[in-house]
């Protein structure tokens, strides 16, 4: 895995080395989640664009991370926990605490697609479209103090984005997009070590999802300010244990440099 991750790199380089046609741009930020708990995440990203001097068509491909480093604490009234039974249908005497339960948040992101009216000699305000294919993955990680794991939900969400942005050139370049995000493929897992059926994976219900963004550019430096908002559906999980619809909101806050 290293090796191919270490190849990848090397092709994007010689990509970017070989001109005008490719950017690289890479950097770091911070979200703030609000989804069953309001947690804050630490995050990486990079993005790679090609575009000939006189086409109109920009294409480009992003990859983004995050996670948290600190757990949060997760209120009990938001959780259905599921206690280890015993021979007897009773609940085991050394179950957990629910009260001291704390969940940690990690996931990530991959884009590829373009964006029209790109005139890079254009000195005029102008909106453009820009549509792509979008991939997010978000998990929730539940445990305690005394061990380091006791039950973990996963979301994979695949599907198409379209919107349509506004470019102000200058020396301060700003740009505002605002999108819509219809996944296509969904794809649920819950497992742990009380939910009952560990590792049973199930669809979810589809639903509209929402992405926002603003980014400043000065020089070779990049400010990128995003909101996305992700319906996620519930789960019918017969064996175990069903989810609730919840709804993932996301601030980001991203420091990027263009090589």
């Amino acid at each position: 895995m290293k090796k191919i991750v270490i190849l990848i790199l090397l092709f994007t380089i010689s990509l970017v080395s070989n001109g005008q046609k490719f950017h690289l741009r890479s950097g770091v930020g911070f979200s703030s989640l609000n989804w069953y708990e309001s947690q804050m995440t630490a995050n990486l990203s990079i993005q790679l664009t090609y575009q000939k001097k006189e086409s109109h068509v920009l294409f480009f491909g992003e990859l983004k991370t995050f996670g948290n480093a600190f757990d949060s604490k997760v209120n009990p009234e938001k959780y259905e926990f599921i206690p280890n039974l015993n021979s007897n249908g009773q609940p085991s005497s050394n179950d957990l605490d629910i009260n001291k339960l704390s969940s940690y948040y990690r996931g990530g992101s991959a884009e590829i697609g373009l964006q029209l009216n790109q005139h890079q000699r254009n000195p005029k305000v102008h909106l453009f479209p820009e549509f792509s294919l979008y991939s997010i993955s978000l998990a929730r990680k539940i445990s305690t103090n005394k061990t380091n794991y006791v039950e973990e939900e996963k979301y994979a969400l695949h599907g198409l984005t379209g919107g349509l942005g506004l470019q102000v050139p200058g020396k301060v370049k700003i740009s505002v997009k605002t999108k819509l995000f219809l996944p296509v493929l969904t794809n649920f897992t819950l497992y742990g070590r009380y939910v009952g059926v560990p590792y049973e994976t199930s669809n979810q219900e589809i639903n509209i999802c929402y992405r926002n963004s603003a980014e400043i550019s000065y020089k070779k430096f990049n400010l990128v300010i995003d909101f996305d908002s992700y319906h996620l559906g519930k789960s019918e999980n017969l064996k175990s244990k069903t989810i609730a619809s919840s709804q993932d909101n996301m601030l980001s806050v991203y420091l990027n440099y263009i090589f």
